[in-house]
């Protein structure tokens, strides 16, 4: 899928991809959210997206509009309101500065709570001793 507009330059189309390329790394930087199906130790700039991804962020462009979903897993402990409201904000910016289009609705939906795993890590090691 692809959405596309008209300028002075002629038809410009962007791929439902290069979205979630933008999207991807502003996601990845929260430090409180990852998309859910993104696994510990897996690297986020492999291209393609890996499959799991895809079906994380939804894009849907009907009507001349550019409504997004993002599944996503929190961090146990995340305050989610305030986070997701700096995390919107990323992510609008990120989209309209690097494709020129308006997002007009951004839904950031939180199916899962993971814990950190350094953290889970240290404790499994305490655990052992």
């Amino acid at each position: 899928m692809s959405i596309y507009f008209e300028n002075e330059f002629g038809r410009v189309t962007i791929g439902h991809s290069i979205i979630k390329q933008v999207i991807l790394p502003e996601v990845l930087a929260s430090k409180c959210f990852r998309p859910v199906g993104f696994q510990a130790g897996m690297d986020a700039t492999q291209v393609p997206v890996p499959r799991s991804l895809e079906k994380a962020i939804k894009i849907n462009d009907e009507n001349d509009r550019l409504d997004t979903t993002i599944l996503l897993s929190v961090l146990y402990g995340t305050p989610i309101v305030d986070e997701s409201m700096k995390l919107k904000k990323r992510i609008r910016q990120a989209v309209e500065s690097a494709t020129g289009l308006k997002v007009d609705d951004l839904i950031l939906s939180v199916e899962k709570v993971h814990l950190d795993s350094d953290a889970k890590g240290k404790k499994q090691q305490e655990a052992t001793k």
